[in-house]
């Protein structure tokens, strides 16, 4: 189960989970383009320690969206975050905590 966050107040609750590490996935506007030429309208990150899904939505039609840069600095001060495909992930958000799962499953 996942939560939608759509609130300035509840996106700042995902700060409690800051010291343990999360999963993030960008959400595309469209898979059939390259991460470059399409936006981002969400972002979901899966906390590991809890258990607890969270769909950030940017400009999703179903929800209200957060503004990008608050969303920024809120995933800049989780200590470690994993991402699938680090080099798609650099085009939307630019973060020093992040740890390609790919190559860290791998080596």
């Amino acid at each position: 189960m996942f939560s939608i966050v759509e609130t300035k107040e509840e996106l700042k609750r995902l700060l409690n989970f800051r010291k343990d590490p999360a999963y993030v996935e960008l959400i595309p506007g469209n898979y059939n383009y390259h991460p470059r030429l399409t936006n981002c309208i969400g972002v979901y990150v899966f906390c590991l320690s809890s258990n607890q899904s969270y769909l950030l939505p940017i400009a999703h039609p179903d929800g209200i969206g957060l503004d990008k840069e608050l969303i920024k600095k809120v995933l800049g001060k989780f200590k470690e975050l994993y991402v699938w495909d680090k080099k798609a992930f650099f085009y939307h958000f630019l973060l020093n905590n992040l740890t390609d799962s790919i190559i860290k499953s791998c080596g």
